[in-house]
């Protein structure tokens, strides 16, 4: 403790000092420096608007990064839909072929024809993944521009609140 400190009691609810104690512990500081630093922060202007409108934009990138692995985790579902389409193709021409090789058989016509609309099927839904695929690409890049912008905003906006800060700390 430096010779300027002063020793005080503060009353505070549990909960606030449970939390303030384990921030101490994060930040490698004691109760008693955790909460003289986050005193000091409040009282600088300059720290706490800026504080403020990082963790705001921080939160914002998060959602967004939340949204993107959303979209990611539905990529995945669609390829693995795709990947069943197509195994579900190999199937059908696979039938078809037997089919052809039994020319013989009276149901083959009926199995053939059966295989050829399963075919148009499998044909429109691959056509569907493949749409809804680059509809997510256009959606995940979307969302990683945003990010990108978010991140130029905070530069921006952490030097226009210190520029203010500034000019309302240098007025009479």
């Amino acid at each position: 403790m430096a010779s300027e400190d002063v020793q005080t009691n503060l009353r505070l609810p549990a909960d606030l000092k449970d939390r303030l104690v384990a921030a101490a512990n994060e930040n490698n500081r004691s109760l008693s420096a955790e909460a003289a630093y986050r005193l000091e922060e409040s009282f600088s202007e300059k720290g706490s608007h800026i504080v403020v409108f990082e963790q705001i934009m921080e939160k914002h990138i998060g959602e967004l990064k939340s949204r993107i692995e959303m979209l990611d985790l539905r990529r995945d579902m669609i390829r693995t839909r795709v990947d069943s389409a197509r195994v579900r193709s190999r199937l059908v021409e696979r039938e078809i072929e037997l089919a052809r090789l039994r020319p013989e058989h009276q149901e083959n016509d009926v199995l053939l024809r059966a295989a050829g609309v399963e075919m148009d099927a499998v044909e429109d839904e691959l056509k569907t993944l493949a749409k809804d695929l680059r509809q997510l690409d256009q959606v995940r890049q979307a969302l990683l521009d945003d990010i990108e912008q978010t991140k130029a905003a905070i530069a921006d906006g952490r030097g226009e609140l210190e520029r203010r800060v500034n000019v309302r700390k240098s007025k009479p």
